[in-house]
């Protein structure tokens, strides 16, 4: 029971850290770098699994295999290729080529012309619309005889005040011509960096395959010197006479194929 009851423990304080990194920890680092609580969470889980799993095995396996064993099995399988340089330069290569390849993107923006818009304009003044005038008649005093004493009058009207009145009316009208833009934006790739990318890609597969291939024809080679090895010890061991070159010969073939030296003892 005291089993079950660690295990069960283990799972939630596991539960409890990805609660707390989800609601606490994740968004404070996504504000300070976007993406970050998000790149985070898969590690997480991976360790708290590995926990988890190693808190169980440490219990079930009589204390044999636990945290401490999966965590260094963990970091071989993670790590151990970091000792090989051949396989680290192949790795950077392409993650260099990878890098390339992600910064080609480009986002061109323009505009053209696709249409016009047009405003009618007026121009209005203001004109006389209507006059008018007042005037007053009065009798004046025109000539006055004074030998015969007689005074001649008349008649007269005259102007005693003009009125109007504006109207406004159009003068003149004429269209405005304003073009019509439309912005577009064009997405491409800079054919620079995806070539050397790609350059780079093929280049670390190349490479890495290259030292793959010798690397496992070194370890064929080995393996063909042990076999060889095996089946003379084994047919001493059997009371067999070994003659001598035959463990040469079956090295040989096991390394490369070739039966012409091992057919000499056959026949």
């Amino acid at each position: 029971m005291s089993r079950i009851s660690v295990i069960v423990g283990s799972i939630a304080a596991a539960t409890i850290v990805n609660i707390v990194y989800a609601l606490l920890v994740a968004p404070f680092l996504d504000s300070r770098l976007p993406g970050a609580g998000l790149a985070g969470i898969p590690w997480l889980l991976a360790f708290s699994i590995a926990f988890v799993y190693g808190v169980a095995s440490f219990r079930f396996t009589q204390e044999e295999f636990g945290v401490k064993e999966l965590l260094r099995l963990l970091a071989h399988l993670t790590l151990g290729w970091l000792r090989h340089w051949r396989l680290v330069a192949a790795v950077a290569l392409i993650s260099a080529g990878l890098v390339l390849v992600g910064m080609s993107p480009r986002f061109w923006s323009y505009s053209e012309v696709t249409g016009y818009r047009y405003v009618l304009h007026k121009d209005y003044v203001d004109v006389i619309g209507w006059i008018g005038a007042s005037s007053e008649t009065r009798q004046v005093v025109t000539d006055v005889n004074l030998i015969n004493m007689v005074v001649h009058k008349a008649w007269i009207t005259y102007l005693t005040g003009i009125s109007y009145s504006l109207t406004t009316v159009l003068a003149d009208a004429q269209l405005i011509e304003f073009p019509v833009r439309t912005y577009f934006q064009l997405w491409y790739l800079d054919m620079g960096l995806v070539i050397a990318g790609l350059a780079l890609i093929v280049a670390g597969l190349l490479f890495g395959t290259y030292h793959a291939i010798i690397s496992n024809n070194r370890q064929l080679e080995v393996c063909g010197e042990h076999t060889a090895k095996y089946y003379a010890n084994y047919l001493k061991m059997c009371g067999y006479e070994v003659p001598e070159g035959y463990e040469e010969a079956l090295a040989e073939f096991y390394k490369t194929g070739k039966v012409e030296s091992l057919r000499k003892f056959t026949d």
